[in-house]
């Protein structure tokens, strides 16, 4: 297990040097919480920000781009606790009724890997319903996935689904979700992957 202060010295000692994506994910989680193992590698967070460098800065990145990174994430972290623990009068009394209710009702839809593919085009997620799978070792049973929209120049593709053509029920897109449309219902399966592509970053365009 590597402190952030380790991931500091290391950057303050190689100025010039260059640094892989998958190190600078560990220094951006470090950065946020004070610490990174590779054991840490199937967290969702960890994966989301690996995810991002890459597509931002490609197979490697600065140490001046890495600093930058660790700074921007722990300071949008800082401002986030700041903001979730101002309490308004009318959220606890919210909060308290809701108790009352037996808390807010949680998904039965439990995701275990969701990933895209810019060069193909697609998006994709593998969910189950009830108790999870052992996430991250093991892919849940269904499955369902979308086309990303087309760039305008016609090549490559943007990260981002179009709700008028996403595929997820006509062409290839039907084949592979087939399954999960049949058990759930296409609606159904469109909510869990458009929830969980946004968690990645993908934009649901109109």
């Amino acid at each position: 297990m590597r402190t952030l202060k380790h991931y500091e010295k290391i950057l303050s000692d190689n100025p010039d040097t260059t640094i892989g994506f998958t190190l600078a994910a560990d220094m951006v989680y470090a950065a946020l919480h004070g610490q990174c193992d590779v054991s840490d590698h199937i967290n969702q967070q960890w994966r989301d920000i690996a995810r991002r460098l890459k597509s931002r800065y490609g197979e490697n990145l600065t140490a001046d781009e890495v600093r930058l990174e660790m700074a921007t994430s722990n300071a949008a972290a800082i401002m986030g606790r700041k903001g979730g623990s101002v309490k308004s009068e009318k959220k606890t009394t919210a909060v308290r009724e809701n108790a009352q209710k037996g808390g807010r009702p949680k998904s039965p839809f439990i995701t275990t890997d969701t990933d895209y593919d810019l060069e193909n085009g697609f998006v994709w997620t593998f969910f189950s319903q009830g108790p999870p799978i052992r996430e991250g070792y093991q892919k849940a049973p269904y499955y369902v996935q979308a086309c990303l929209s087309q760039r305008a120049a016609g090549v490559g593709f943007k990260r981002e689904i179009s709700r008028n053509d996403d595929g997820v029920d006509d062409g290839l897109s039907a084949d592979e979700n087939s399954a999960a449309i049949k058990r759930f219902g296409l609606e159904t399966c469109r909510r869990v992957l458009y929830r969980e592509a946004r968690r990645i970053g993908i934009r649901i365009a109109p």
